[in-house]
């Protein structure tokens, strides 16, 4: 996959390819991904923003309070019929999603 981006599509999953996963630059260099045991204790939804605004002292009028925000309405937004949807809290959790989906490609290849 040649582009750079957070998304991907199904079709661009296959044994052996390589992603170049661009996260934006704007982004502190001391903001690391979560580990898993970190990320499950995080309250992920709309509803606990102000806690989670509370918890890394994040202005709620800030930009970043508004990115925030906006990616967790993006996360709870449901899945069009032909998108499958899944928003990681950690890297742990990317790769879980990932190697699930292969493996339930490859189970639905194997059926037809």
């Amino acid at each position: 996959m040649s582009s750079r981006s957070l998304f991907f599509l199904e079709k661009d999953l296959f044994p052996g390819a390589t992603f170049d996963l661009q996260f934006k630059r704007s982004i502190p260099k001391h903001a690391d991904l979560l580990p898993r045991r970190v990320a499950d204790t995080l309250p992920f939804s709309s509803n606990k923003l102000p806690d989670v605004l509370a918890l890394f002292s994040v202005d709620p009028n800030s930009k970043e309070a508004r990115d925030m925000s906006a990616t967790l309405e993006r996360c709870e937004c449901t899945a069009n019929a032909r998108e499958t949807k899944h928003c990681a809290t950690s890297i742990e959790f990317m790769v879980d999603f990932v190697v699930s989906a292969l493996a339930e490609r490859r189970r639905i290849g194997r059926r037809k």
